[in-house]
């Protein structure tokens, strides 16, 4: 795959800074005077003034196609769509004006990505319908207090509907229940519908997971610390921070980095 790109787009602005040389059409030398105010040179690499983050080592093709690659689909790739793998990108310290781009055009041209993609509004397992003898042989309520005594102990529950709350699935409601041959169903908090799904986190490393297998589900456990150390060094939304980093209060070397070295990785995050 080649990403289209001006492979001169840093030519002007280096020209400019290095030179003090500008176009001699007055509305581009005004432009590359606007932009070069952003930009700086370290050991001969044009490098991105960045306010929010690191400073950003500008690249150009082939290697702004060498980062996606290991960002997206590398040993600890995490196939991240197209806004994702352009914020990772940012985030590891790499600029080029067209990344946005190239980077949802990356992702849309990934087979496993297209063929394990989430699925919206689908349910987590297959529906069980219930088949009832008559209408409204069932009903469900919600109680808050104690269960009301019943005249002349006349009536019994049959059956109870709770959630998997520690104080109806204990030893001794449970033996209650065997006692008086009460059938207990169990159901997710909530959302019945629910049952079978797993929280974010875990849907993120299963989705990742099914991309990498390929179909071989038995090689999940040597691809588990790849997938588990791309969520990890990727910035949650939440906390605009990596779990790596928070635990270790340091960003991690990234395959891209040993490749394609980063203005972050010999000086550190530049104030």
């Amino acid at each position: 795959m080649q990403i289209d790109e001006d492979p001169s787009w840093q030519d002007p602005i280096i020209d400019y800074l290095i030179n003090e040389n500008l176009p001699t059409d007055k509305s581009k030398a005004r432009m590359v005077q606007q932009k070069a105010a952003r930009y700086y040179m370290h050991s001969n690499k044009l490098i991105r003034r960045s306010y929010s983050g690191p400073h950003l080592t500008c690249i150009k093709y082939p290697q702004t196609l060498e980062v996606l690659c290991k960002i997206h689909d590398g040993e600890c790739g995490n196939h991240s769509g197209g806004r994702s793998l352009t914020q990772n990108a940012l985030n590891i310290g790499y600029f080029w004006p067209t990344m946005r781009h190239d980077s949802a055009e990356y992702a849309k041209k990934c087979d496993r990505c297209q063929r394990y993609k989430p699925v919206r509004n689908l349910p987590a397992e297959v529906y069980h319908p219930q088949n009832s003898p008559w209408s409204f042989m069932q009903w469900a309520i919600d109680l808050v207090g104690y269960l009301p005594q019943a005249p002349a102990k006349k009536e019994m529950m049959i059956s109870l509907v709770t959630d998997n709350g520690s104080q109806f699935i204990g030893k001794q409601i449970t033996a209650f229940f065997a006692k008086y041959k009460i059938k207990q169903l169990l159901s997710t908090l909530r959302y019945p519908q629910g049952n079978g799904q797993v929280d974010a986190s875990n849907k993120v490393i299963l989705d990742c997971l099914k991309k990498r297998l390929e179909g071989a589900e038995g090689k999940w456990v040597d691809e588990l610390p790849g997938v588990l150390w791309a969520y990890r060094t990727t910035k949650r939304r939440s906390t605009g921070e990596t779990p790596f980093s928070l635990a270790y209060e340091a960003e991690a070397i990234i395959p891209p980095h040993i490749t394609v070295p980063s203005i972050s990785l010999e000086v550190g995050s530049v104030d």
